[in-house]
């Protein structure tokens, strides 16, 4: 089969200063992975907060069918936590080189509670209709960052899409605007699909 190439998209705001942006670039060059970059104007914002767009996010498409996986994933793997550490350990974390805030609009239903980090976070594409958001605690060591990455690579890189799909459809319940948003538990060393009106969490069945 021909090679595939992961498709990663890095999107961020012109607070974001491009020079950062330049080395996470450099950073991933050697990787399997076509990056497409793009810078866009910052704006006031409103919404359920874990929903409002970061600073900058990491966007990776997932087309993955049972062939793809079998010859690409663990090279996927690797490039997925390569990308995803090369951005959040410049804008998240104790050791972060930029802090970012977001303007959130009075009209806001729920505003930003400092938790999660508002300057970065990874999104999974599954579908036009479907994706998934990986939220940042904004207090992670470089440690937790890379590990939380590898969970997160590890995820996607082994299942098709139509399994991850299907782990979204058992818990659409959770999810607004059909994004299923996610975070790690430290502790616990899982990820978690979070409800964002609730406030709630629970195991996204990342265990095999």
């Amino acid at each position: 089969m021909e090679n595939q190439r992961l498709e990663v998209g890095v999107f961020y705001v012109d607070t974001i200063p491009d020079g950062l942006v330049d080395s996470v670039r450099a950073e991933v060059k050697n990787c399997p992975l076509n990056l497409h970059v793009e810078k866009r104007g910052a704006q006031t914002v409103a919404g359920v907060e874990w929903l409002l767009p970061t600073a900058l996010a990491v966007y990776i498409l997932k087309p993955y069918t049972a062939a793809i996986l079998q010859e690409m994933g663990r090279d996927h793997y690797h490039a997925i936590k390569k990308v995803i550490v090369a951005a959040a350990r410049r804008l998240v974390g104790k050791d972060k080189l930029v802090t970012i805030s977001v303007v959130t609009s009075s009209a806001s239903p729920q505003k930003t509670s400092g938790k999660y980090s508002v300057a970065f976070s990874s999104l999974i594409t599954l579908s036009e209709k479907y994706k998934m958001k990986f939220l940042f605690d904004d207090t992670l060591t470089l440690t937790q960052i890379e590990e939380y990455a590898d969970r997160i690579a590890d995820f996607v890189s082994s299942r098709t899409s139509e399994e991850i799909l299907e782990i979204i459809r058992k818990n659409r319940n959770l999810c607004l605007m059909d994004t299923a948003v996610c975070t790690y538990d430290i502790k616990a060393k899982e990820l978690l699909i979070l409800d964002p009106m609730m406030g709630t969490e629970k195991r996204l069945e990342s265990k095999r």
